[in-house]
């Protein structure tokens, strides 16, 4: 198993085969609302409160899953099960015959082959998950820049870039209005790639066992600091 203690930033790390392992089956292309923004937008007051009526609703869900689709730019599909609990807690297990398992457990974000029984591990701060697993989900934190925000159709949508470095990518959540659902979210990299994902038969409240988000009980996998000898 591989451990990951620090990352390049994901703009160029989209391009490369192992961030694509568990990005592009995770978050799909789709050209929609992405604009080419590198400045700080000045939000209108009716601006200020979709983001704030976004805000509120995610900080409102504790538990979660349904169902994911992906598709990505460079022509990459794959469906799932997704499972979410936060703070900080998301599994992605992907249908066969893809072997992919995405696992965060609070601290990493842990890729998992299935038909390989290896893993690498990522810091979860690290990874674009973050904005949507943080105790407290917050667009205006200094450390994210918001780009601009729109609804339209019945649907909101946020898009954001990292403020000290921009140059990762942005990522946009989508948000339904009526009912209020959290639809999907958009990865653009600097290179134009673009992965989504978009969700499904969404059921909220939901008792997970505690394997759920566990993964050392995977074959292969070891956390950065245990000791091999004695498995702790």
């Amino acid at each position: 198993m591989r451990v990951l203690s620090s990352l390049p930033a994901p703009s160029v790390a989209l391009s490369q085969s192992n961030w694509l392992v568990w990005l592009a089956p995770i978050f799909a292309a789709l050209a929609l609302l992405v604009y080419p923004l590198t400045a700080q937008a000045e939000l209108s007051e009716d601006q200020q409160e979709l983001v704030e009526e976004v805000e509120s609703y995610l900080n409102d869900i504790d538990t979660m899953e349904g169902r994911f689709v992906q598709v990505t730019s460079t022509g990459n599909y794959a469906e799932g099960d997704v499972a979410l609990q936060r703070p900080g807690r998301m599994r992605f297990e992907y249908d066969k015959p893809n072997p992919t398992l995405l696992v965060a457990d609070g601290f990493n974000l842990t890729v998992y082959d299935r038909e390989l029984d290896e893993a690498t591990m990522l810091p979860l701060r690290q990874t674009p998950l973050w904005l949507l697993l943080r105790e407290d989900v917050s667009f205006t934190a200094e450390d994210l820049e918001i780009l601009d925000v729109m609804e339209r159709d019945g649907t909101i949508a946020i898009l954001m870039q990292q403020a000290d470095e921009p140059g990762m990518g942005k990522i946009e959540i989508h948000v339904s209005t009526d009912p209020m659902r959290l639809k999907r979210w958009i990865v653009t990299d600097a290179q134009g790639v673009e992965t989504t994902v978009s969700l499904a038969n969404i059921e909220y409240g939901v008792d997970f066992q505690p394997r759920t988000f566990d993964v050392q009980n995977l074959p292969g996998v070891m956390a950065p600091g245990m000791d091999p000898r004695r498995g702790r």
